[in-house]
């Protein structure tokens, strides 16, 4: 798959994907904009006096984080939540939330408010509540008790330090005396000293252990809540630009979503891939009036499709040309009239003598599209109430013959698989170079009946509305009935999606269409007000203008001049517009 197939859908719904970026934009700013800034405070406490201890134990650090995450928890309880508003004396509190740090003795505790002095406020008083909660709570009780445990403890120091220095004061004597009675005294002494040192310094570890200095589950501030100057949100911006790229992400997805789900036909590559047939035609949307587009505007992008269309039939019937081509489609509603109609009119500005015969006798058209009678027509013929000769008609202006489908028979497609319809196309083959038959789709019997009757079928789509599955379906039956399939056309593709639209539009084809197809209708008038035959037998001769295109081709510009003759000679002249040549021709 092409790189463009991707593509695609996007350029498709750009429109869609635009508007829900700008309908998620529009609610996300309306909301944003009213909100106050929001601003953050945060105080830092630790667990235990690992962090001071120059030897702290490992066993110490492992109880200190577990203590932490124990005190986080707490500090979203309901006590610590209703004694903070009973100190501020607020009723409610602003969003708050304690975490630990992982892997350390750390708990923090976040508060964000609009009021950045009321979030520093809170922020500390939650920090002051939680650690009334541990057993550092500075109670009365306990501080007499701490009072009397350090005084102790200064006491012992200075005993402990007195004991330490007679120690060395006896060491230095017993080293000065030579009397055994002294050494053994002083030694005495000595030992005993240092049973008295032993005895202080149990004692010293004893009550520093009762301490808060000593105690490894405390609770302290490491780093209180400052007043905070910067707001953390709302990230206004952030979210208008997260809303708008929503939308964008849902409607992109919708669109390949609609386009995956859609299997309607729209490529080339498409077709190729599930029917193996060559496209041979892109046309344009000529609209429902466009039955004689390429007359009316020869210079539109549409006619030179047909023209492409005709090139493209020629080439694919070299070595065997073919004289009867069938136009249907796969369904109703895919105008293959309308291409019947403009491919007959294009094949007829060339030198080939053309007719065209509406095959569609359930619901013909071609007289409607052409102006002319309905009656006779071709079922006329079947029953024979009319000759071909009779029932053959005339476009206005133009070399094609055209046979209508006449009366509506209430069997047509026994009609049109009976040995009569191989004798009128026979006959029609003696008169004409090339027959166009414009039959009903392939959703009736009729067009798999013709198929059979016809050198090549040409298969006519509708962009985007015919369905893979009936394309498969009608090609299926077609090769089931041995048809030559010439291609697919496929038809009424939008501007939008028309190359050949956009190309022909900017080599100003549309804005000459204009003059050239009122020059060829004032010629048109002047035909006709000749009435050079009141009866119609058959068409003799066509004249057209040629341009050598830069290749050495010759491309037909589209100026038909039809005439009309009978046992007389008739004689017209015909003057070209654009140069002041005459041309005169004689039958």
């Amino acid at each position: 798959m092409k790189l463009t197939n991707y593509i695609a859908p996007l350029l498709k719904w750009w429109w869609l994907i635009i508007l829900a970026s700008v309908i998620a934009a529009i609610p996300a700013y309306v909301i944003t904009r009213p909100l106050p800034p929001v601003y953050m405070a945060r105080t830092t406490l630790v667990v235990g006096r690992t962090i001071t201890d120059p030897n702290p134990s490992g066993n110490e650090f492992s109880l200190t984080q577990q203590l932490a995450e124990q005190y986080a928890g707490i500090g979203m309880r309901e006590p610590v939540r209703n004694a903070t508003m009973e100190a501020l004396g607020v009723e409610n509190l602003p969003t708050y939330w304690t975490a630990s740090v992982p892997n350390s003795p750390f708990v923090e505790i976040f508060v964000n408010d609009t009021d950045p002095a009321r979030a520093q406020i809170v922020a500390n008083e939650l920090a002051n509540q939680l650690i009334l909660q541990s057993p550092t709570s500075p109670q009365r009780q306990e501080q007499e008790r701490n009072q009397f445990i350090n005084q102790q403890l200064i006491n012992l120091q200075k005993d402990i330090i007195k004991t330490q220095e007679d120690i060395t004061q006896k060491q230095e004597t017993l080293a000065n005396v030579s009397s055994a009675l002294q050494i053994s005294e002083i030694s005495n002494e000595i030992q005993g000293l240092q049973t008295k040192l032993s005895l202080l310094q149990s004692n010293y570890a004893t009550l520093l252990s009762g301490t808060q200095s000593g105690a490894i589950n405390t609770l302290s501030v490491l780093e209180p809540a400052a007043l905070p100057t910067q707001p953390i949100g709302p990230k206004k911006t952030l979210t208008i630009l997260l809303a708008t790229a929503g939308g964008f992400l849902f409607a992109t997805g919708f669109a390949y979503l609609i386009e995956f789900l859609d299997r309607s036909l729209k490529t080339e590559e498409q077709i190729n891939d599930l029917v193996q047939l060559p496209v041979i035609g892109y046309i344009g949307d000529a609209g429902r009036d466009g039955w004689k587009h390429v007359i009316e505007k020869p210079r539109s992008p549409i006619s030179e499709a047909f023209r492409s269309l005709r090139t493209n039939l020629e080439f694919s019937s070299v070595d065997a040309p073919q004289k009867t081509i069938l136009i249907t489609s796969t369904d109703a509603g895919e105008g293959k009239t309308l291409v019947a109609t403009n491919l007959a009119l294009v094949l007829s500005q060339t030198e080939k003598k053309v007719i065209l015969v509406d095959c569609d006798l359930r619901k013909p058209n071609i007289y409607r599209a052409l102006g002319i009678n309905s009656k006779p027509g071709l079922a006329e013929i079947f029953r024979e109430r009319s000759s071909i000769l009779d029932a053959t008609q005339n476009v206005d202006g133009q070399n094609l013959a055209v046979i209508t489908a006449g009366s509506i028979p209430p069997n047509p497609a026994e009609l049109l698989g009976s040995k009569r319809i191989k004798q009128i196309l026979g006959t029609l083959s003696e008169t004409f170079d090339v027959i166009i038959l414009d039959c009903a789709p392939l959703m009736t019997t009729d067009a798999l009946v013709m198929s059979t009757q016809v050198d090549s079928v040409v298969l006519v789509t509708r962009y985007a509305h015919t369905m893979e599955n009936t394309l498969h379906t009608a090609v299926e039956q077609l090769k089931r009935a041995n048809a030559h399939i010439a291609g697919v056309i496929l038809n009424r593709i939008s501007r939008a999606n028309n190359l050949a639209y956009r190309y022909y539009t900017n080599g100003n084809y549309e804005q000459e269409d204009e003059s050239q197809a009122t020059q060829v209708d004032r010629l048109n008038g002047q035909v006709n007000e000749k009435k050079l035959i009141p009866g119609l037998v058959k068409i003799q001769n066509l004249f057209f203008r040629k341009r050598k295109a830069a290749e050495g081709n010759l491309i037909a510009d589209g100026y038909l001049f039809a005439q009309i003759a009978s046992n007389n000679e008739v004689e017209s002249t015909i003057e070209e517009f654009d140069e002041g040549k005459e041309y005169t021709t004689q039958n």
